[in-house]
């Protein structure tokens, strides 16, 4: 155990304590992933006009209903 904590902390609020840091873990690195997948503008969404941009996100959208 690190020695940054106590030696009295009881084995269940040690569990409870790695369990929350787990899951900010995963949380972060889910964020970093989804990032990754999805950047926020791509160069084509720069260049595109408004005309072209309102027809790709109707067919994103189009796409999308068909997923479901």
């Amino acid at each position: 155990m690190p020695s940054g904590y106590e030696k009295s902390e009881s084995i269940e609020s040690c569990r409870k304590r790695l369990a929350r840091e787990k899951q900010a873990s995963l949380r972060e690195r889910r964020k970093i992933n989804d990032e990754n997948r999805h950047p926020d503008h791509t160069e084509q969404e720069v260049n595109e006009t408004p005309e072209i941009r309102k027809k790709r996100l109707a067919k994103e959208r189009q796409a999308s209903l068909r997923k479901k």
